[in-house]
């Protein structure tokens, strides 16, 4: 799924993918503890081509039309893992309830590393 649309009496809105990637991005780098995400050779050179990715969001949509988000972050270095996980779960659950009306399935955060500063 590239788009969700829906029609209303005066046509059709449609929400393209990377609006939710957006709010997820946002969402996820205004959560205490989060340092960033995770970024690898592959993203790095994905993002010299696209300037609009966002590297280290995975967002799909299964057959019954609900979305599943994968997150690789990077967690600041004192903080309780759980409880930064389960933040950033409930920012994008509340970030993407506010714009968009949609059956989240699941929000998957893998984290990925620690950074000191």
């Amino acid at each position: 799924m590239k788009e969700d649309s829906t029609k209303t009496a005066l046509g059709n809105i449609k929400i393209h993918k990377n609006v939710l990637i957006s709010s997820t991005y946002i969402a996820v780098l205004e959560t205490e503890g989060v340092y960033g995400f995770y970024v690898n050779t592959r993203d790095e050179i994905y993002r010299v081509l696209n300037k609009d990715f966002k590297p280290g969001i995975v967002i799909s949509v299964d057959k019954n039309n609900e979305i599943v988000i994968s997150l690789s972050i990077i967690v600041k270095y004192g903080y309780n893992l759980s409880a930064v996980a389960t933040k950033v779960q409930e920012n994008v659950r509340f970030a993407i309830d506010k714009i968009v009306e949609a059956n989240i399935k699941d929000i998957n955060v893998i984290i990925k590393g620690l950074e000191r500063r």
